[in-house]
């Protein structure tokens, strides 16, 4: 399945809702340019998961991406609605040590208006 992704404009965060595999850096270049032009608009990103069925070592450091440009302009991006099988995923290589995950979008939302 291929990959593709929806970007939404809030007032307090961008949220990217994502669909498909995210296997590759090529997969999620277009993706990284939009969160990139957007930096001077939003610096919270929620990216909701829900309808991502496989994701790569190589997607896994686009998220990463994202989450290092976020932090670096003084916010953060919160990862939301991971199927059982993407949980397992950040839980086995620790990376839900450092992202934020909530269950749903405005479980996300709640967060980053705290912050």
């Amino acid at each position: 399945m291929s990959f593709s992704y929806k970007f939404e404009s809030k007032k307090d965060y961008a949220l990217l809702i994502l669909d498909g595999s995210l296997l590759s850096a090529f997969d999620g270049r277009e993706m990284l340019e939009t969160v990139d032009n957007d930096l001077k608009q939003h610096k919270n990103f929620i990216i909701d998961l829900g309808k991502v069925n496989h994701l790569s070592s190589e997607g896994l450091n686009v998220l990463l991406h994202i989450l290092t440009k976020s932090r670096n302009e003084g916010g953060e991006t919160i990862l939301c609605n991971l199927s059982t099988h993407i949980q397992s995923l950040f839980i086995i290589t620790k990376l839900s040590n450092i992202f934020t995950i909530t269950n749903d979008r405005k479980s996300a939302a709640a967060k980053v208006k705290k912050s």
